[in-house]
């Protein structure tokens, strides 16, 4: 009986339409699944298409067993005559439609395994991209709905932390935290927002914190519309911090589950070996440290440092700690350097030896590396750099990694790599404040001077109260000899203060503007600044009184913050052998009093001042050594912009190897390339100036450059000119 059945399922041709159905459905699926990438349709879209063909498969075997084609149409098969059947003529035809469409799926198959897969493959980042430009999302600052403000720090450490499980989902292109964050509290429409960063989605919500209950509601909306993919409200205990995370994340790689992020229902999991409630005051620490400032600086690393006796074991904190305490001494000055530094030092070992493959902790070990006296040389930058690099193969979306190194090798004089560097970690954080400010300094000393600036104005017009591009605008003509306009920066900046007293004290010294540095002066004194008395007595060549007060300093503060002042105020005031207590100088001296000298941009600064003190002691031979060795750094060549400093080192250095001639050459020459910054040291006092000061072609040539810093001064004091205004 079950062989008779089978034998009139094949006659009625059900295997065959059954086969040719499934293969159509696939196919079927397949475009299905290239329209909802293409479209952004919802995942029931999918589902509700699976449905309709799993139905139709029932339905398309019941009708082939009822019902016959026939020339005549379609008909019943109880109501045809065996003998007049066209089943076997319809099954020809049912079989060449199965070849058919079995071609086109083996068709199919090739073009996306293999061209596909080679035109949108990682060697074609633009045809990636503008695929991979539908599954991007910015995660907007989550709002507090307490009133508590340590929730508010809660609410932002929680939307880094959800920024960070996104970013570990494969083909989800995630916008760094400075952009996202530079929308907090701003309220502006979504639809600016992703036009503004270039994504897609935006993921926002709102914490609200009371205890150990939270309510965290999230929502998921395309950029373009306004429209919601996707929301939820989760009440839940603290204890449940790390599953909300998770819950988030896997939602929107689902409600975003496309063709580039294929189906693994897979999520990289926010989980961590830390109590919850703890982790809740690791997160608000960390959040007050990228908020920077001296209160949220102080009172994070009182937080860190708690947090680690509480959970000695979770390495983040540590790297948070380390990162922390080096950022108060460097930003606020509210601890010692060697304080910060040993805080920095067992951190960075406990975190290293947790986590070592941690990218965040390897970023960590990288800045504090960078603090080192013994890391300060040219060798010791690429040992650093080799850590930062590490933290980029551990994770290649490390913005911070990326702009220490580009900063990094912006002293190495590798300009072209710190660009590229900064600019793909723009791409990544548009609104990065710390990228750009080090992209100015990098386009600067590549000599793209006009690029500087323009960008320097472009972020003006996104920061227009941010210190930082005013500063990196002036330095910028600072560096083609204009501090005139370096000046005038600085006064565009009136609202703010006009940015730094000590800058502009040597600005205006540099132009010869004497009211510019009683101002100056007057702003340090009023500010507490020790330091305006030691430029004062220096200003007055005063050079001993100079020295007591740096020595009187380093007694308060310590020698990390005087070290480059007590160097040269000892020389000026005739004491070489002070010149050299701090552990960086005494370095350079062990190296540069013996052998063949080495100089690079980690120590030129000092080496004529260096050659000076030799000769003092009577080693005339190894003090040419190192104006020859200098001589050679600052020399002109391809990739680095031949600047005032540059030109200077040549000057001192050839007057100092009694080639005159050829010193008051590059003297001239400084002056007919439109450098016009005078020397902070009076040029009688400064090594190898001191030579050729008398000389008359150099008094010729110095009148020059001060009449024509006198009427570039006139400029600017009448406001003649604005900062953009052409040369």
């Amino acid at each position: 009986m079950f062989r008779d059945f089978y034998a009139e399922l094949k006659r009625r041709n059900v295997f065959r339409v059954a086969v040719a159905y499934v293969l159509v459905a696939w196919l079927t699926l397949q475009a299905t699944d290239v329209l909802m990438s293409l479209l952004e349709l919802p995942g029931w879209v999918g589902r509700f298409v699976l449905l309709m063909l799993v139905i139709g498969f029932v339905l398309a075997v019941l009708l082939s067993w009822i019902y016959e084609l026939t020339p005549e149409g379609v008909k019943r098969e109880e109501d045809i005559d065996r003998s007049l059947s066209a089943t076997q003529q319809t099954g020809r035809k049912l079989d060449f439609v199965i070849i058919g469409v079995l071609a086109a799926a083996v068709a199919y198959f090739v073009v996306d395994k293999f061209f596909l897969a080679t035109v949108v493959g990682p060697a074609d980042e633009p045809a990636r991209a503008e695929i991979a430009a539908a599954q991007s999302i910015a995660v907007l600052p989550f709002a507090n709905m307490s009133s508590d403000e340590e929730n508010e720090f809660f609410a932002d450490g929680l939307t880094e932390e959800l920024l960070n499980v996104l970013a570990k989902i494969d083909g989800l292109l995630v916008t760094g935290r400075t952009s996202s964050f530079f929308f907090k509290d701003k309220h502006e429409d979504l639809r600016l927002i992703g036009e503004q960063l270039g994504v897609a989605h935006i993921l926002e919500g709102s914490v609200r914190k009371s205890g150990a209950s939270v309510r965290i509601t999230a929502q998921l909306i395309k950029a373009d519309d306004g429209f919601h993919l996707w929301s939820e409200t989760y009440d839940r205990q603290l204890d449940d911090i790390f599953a909300i995370q998770d819950e988030i994340a896997s939602a929107v790689a689902a409600a975003l589950r496309t063709r580039l992020l294929g189906n693994d229902e897979s999520v990289v999991e926010a989980q961590a070996d830390i109590d919850p409630e703890v982790y809740a005051r690791f997160i608000a620490a960390k959040s007050r440290s990228i908020e920077g400032g001296r209160d949220n600086l102080v009172a994070s690393q009182e937080a860190l440092e708690q947090i680690v006796r509480e959970a000695p074991d979770y390495a983040p904190a540590y790297a948070a700690l380390a990162i922390t305490a080096l950022q108060r001494w460097r930003r606020t000055r509210t601890i010692s350097a060697n304080e910060a530094r040993a805080i920095a030092r067992n951190a960075v070992e406990r975190a290293r030896e947790l986590a070592p493959e941690n990218d965040y902790v390897q970023t960590a070990y990288g800045v504090y590396l960078s603090e080192l006296v013994e890391n300060a040389t040219d060798a010791g930058l690429k040992r650093v750099n080799e850590v930062f690099r590490r933290a980029l193969e551990i994770n290649p979306e490390n913005v911070q990694a990326m702009w220490f190194l580009a900063f990094n090798l912006r002293y190495m004089e590798e300009y072209d790599e710190a660009i590229e560097l900064l600019d793909r970690a723009l791409r990544i954080d548009p609104l990065d404040r710390s990228a750009r400010a080090i992209r100015i300094w990098a386009l600067t000393e590549n000599g793209r001077i006009d690029e500087a600036i323009e960008y320097a104005v472009q972020s003006l017009e996104i920061f227009p109260e941010d210190t930082e591009f005013y500063f990196g605008a002036a330095m910028a003509e600072n560096g083609r000899g204009r501090p005139d306009r370096a000046l005038a920066w600085m006064r565009a900046w009136e609202d703010s203060g006009g940015g730094s007293a000590t800058q502009r004290f040597s600005w205006a010294t540099q132009l010869g503007y004497e009211q510019g540095i009683e101002e100056a002066l007057a702003e340090l004194r009023s500010d507490g600044d020790a330091y305006a008395d030691v430029l004062e007595a220096g200003t007055a060549r005063d050079y001993a009184r100079s020295l007591t007060l740096v020595e009187e300093a380093i007694e308060r503060d310590g020698w990390a913050e005087w070290e480059v002042e007590i160097f040269y105020a000892a020389i000026l005031a005739g004491r070489c052998q002070d010149a050299y207590q701090s552990r960086f100088a005494a370095r350079l001296w062990r190296e540069w009093s013996e052998g063949d000298p080495r100089v690079d941009s980690t120590n030129d600064n000092r080496a004529v001042w260096t050659a000076w003190c030799l000769r003092q002691d009577g080693e005339d031979e190894q003090a040419r050594k190192l104006l020859r060795a200098t001589l050679e750094y600052a020399r002109p060549r391809p990739g680095r912009f031949d600047d005032p400093i540059l030109r200077n080192r040549r000057i001192t250095a050839l007057a100092m190897l009694g080639d005159r001639k050829r010193s008051i050459e590059e003297w001239q020459a400084y002056y007919d390339a439109g450098f016009g910054t005078l020397s902070i040291v009076p040029y009688e006092d400064h090594p190898g100036f001191d030579l050729i000061v008398e000389d008359p072609e150099f008094q010729r040539i110095l009148s020059d450059i001060e009449a024509r810093n006198s009427r570039r001064l006139e400029r600017m004091i009448a406001n003649d000119w604005s900062v953009d205004t052409p040369l």
